[in-house]
């Protein structure tokens, strides 16, 4: 029984080896015949972002790489905005996304990439800063901004440096702080090309006068009230005629500050009288019952404590207009104070919202009554009882805050009628008794206020020749752009 049992054991292993003889002599005959026939094919990448007007070539792999028949077609579902041709050259269109497809002829095997479409970049083509020289206080800070030209440039990433930081550091934002006497030359490099501006910098112990301004465009608006509707509308404001401002102007951002005046008066040497090549420019208000404009303290001109960034008040016509063109520029006619403090918004009683509405949250007035879309409303608040710092409350359209309430504010013309027929460029009567203010005050209701209110005649105003002033009238300036 052993005998045959091992006999059969051999046969069984001799049969065995013929068989994986056989079996491996069979496979490598089916994977030499494979290897001529495409598996898959592979793209280097299967997502990729690219700029608008560039190209770039993708790259397919076939699998095995023996394949005989390595033929393959390229397409894209959005040619319009990606399009790719028979070689896999890709060029970029338009802004978007795209599909791109590769598939073999060999068993129609595929993979895909998707491409986004991104704008080319807008390079920078010039750096400027709004001030080329400088000279500052010790102790003083400000912020410089870069204008980049283009406006629209893609990369406007900057950086700041100052050729003597013990006299003048600034901060990546352009914060400048002035820490010593002496020089120091501020650069501002875009990253992009390399652009440079550059702003010369003198610390001292006394500063300069600077006025932040907003650009207001040339344009034509309708000037006054055109009906009886509007409440609180005057004789005065009537009839609404068509104003052509054919140069574009630049009006200060804020009502002029106290420590704005302040200046003005110590580098004119102006005494304790207020009084400048025989006019009176300011009136203290030490000892007034409203103490929140200058003092004399024996030696110069100072904002009373804490009133610093507050609108100077009891300043004369004479003292804005001076102040003025000490500051390079005027005070605006009637006419561009109007077409600025409407913002855009037309025959509307307020350049505010949607032109209907004035309430407490809106500007410094007398809130007892308000103004809410066309209508008065008594709201029982109590009413404001002084001036506030100029940059309070929300700006109009142009930029401009306060316009409504905190002070009225001079304007350049002599108070006259208006003139029946379009104009240009109106500069208000050619003599008079008293110069215009406009846009209301703190103790003011909503109806003085208006974008169309004039002060004169109103016996609810106290009239205001040029050589007085009070505590509800400041001014504001325009300079040529």
């Amino acid at each position: 029984m052993k005998k045959i049992h091992l006999f059969f054991s051999s046969v069984l292993l001799v049969a065995s080896t013929l068989l994986l003889v056989t079996a491996c002599s069979d496979d490598d005959s089916l994977e030499e015949a494979l290897g001529s026939k495409v598996q898959k094919v592979k793209l280097a990448q299967n997502t990729m972002s690219m700029v608008v007007g560039m190209n770039e070539q993708l790259v397919a792999t076939i699998f095995p790489e023996n394949a005989e028949n390595q033929n393959v077609t390229w397409s894209s579902n959005k040619p319009e905005i990606a399009d790719v041709d028979s070689t896999g050259m890709l060029w970029a269109k338009e802004v978007g996304s795209a599909t791109i497809m590769v598939k073999t002829e060999d068993g129609e095997k595929v993979d895909f990439c998707l491409v986004t479409l991104t704008p080319a970049p807008i390079l920078v083509s010039e750096i400027r800063l709004s001030e080329s020289t400088l000279v500052l206080k010790k102790g003083e800070s400000l912020t410089l901004i870069p204008i980049i030209i283009p406006e629209n440039a893609t990369n406007q990433t900057v950086t700041w440096t100052s050729s003597n930081p013990s006299v003048l550091s600034v901060d990546e934002n352009g914060n400048v702080s002035a820490l010593e006497f002496g020089n120091a030359t501020l650069t501002v490099t875009t990253e992009d090309g390399g652009k440079t501006a550059t702003c010369a910098v003198t610390v001292d112990n006394k500063g300069s006068l600077r006025v932040e301004t907003v650009e207001i465009p040339a344009g034509t608006f309708q000037m006054g009230v055109s009906s009886f509707t509007e409440m609180g509308s005057q004789n005065d404001e009537r009839p609404a005629h068509q104003v052509t401002l054919s140069q574009g102007f630049k009006m200060s951002k804020y009502e002029i500050t106290n420590e704005q005046f302040c200046f003005f008066l110590n580098a004119k040497g102006i005494g304790a009288d207020g009084v400048y090549n025989g006019k009176t420019m300011i009136i203290s208000s030490e000892g007034q019952a409203s103490d929140w404009g200058v003092h004399y303290n024996g030696t110069e001109w100072e904002p009373a404590t804490g009133k610093e960034n507050f609108p100077v008040i009891y300043v004369t016509w004479y003292g804005a207009r001076e102040f003025a063109a000490y500051a390079g520029g005027s005070l605006p006619t009637e006419a561009q104070w109007e077409y600025a403090c409407r913002g855009g918004i037309e025959d509307k009683s307020f350049g505010l919202g949607n032109g209907m509405t004035l309430t407490k949250n809106l500007a410094n007035f007398n809130w007892q009554m308000e103004c809410e879309n066309g209508n008065m409303v008594m709201n029982g608040n109590t009413p404001s009882t002084s001036t506030v710092a100029v940059d309070s409350y929300t700006p109009n359209a142009f930029g401009l805050y306060n316009m409504h309430g905190n002070v009225r504010e001079w304007c350049s013309d002599w108070y006259g009628n208006y003139a029946a027929d379009d104009v240009t460029d109106p500069v208000g009567a050619d003599s008079g008794t008293y110069r215009v203010f406009r846009g209301g005050s703190w103790s003011d209701m909503y109806l003085f206020c208006r974008c169309g209110f004039r002060n004169m005649p109103n016996p609810a105003l106290r009239a205001v020749n040029p050589e007085q002033g009070d505590d509800k009238v400041g001014f504001r300036i325009v300079m040529p752009l």
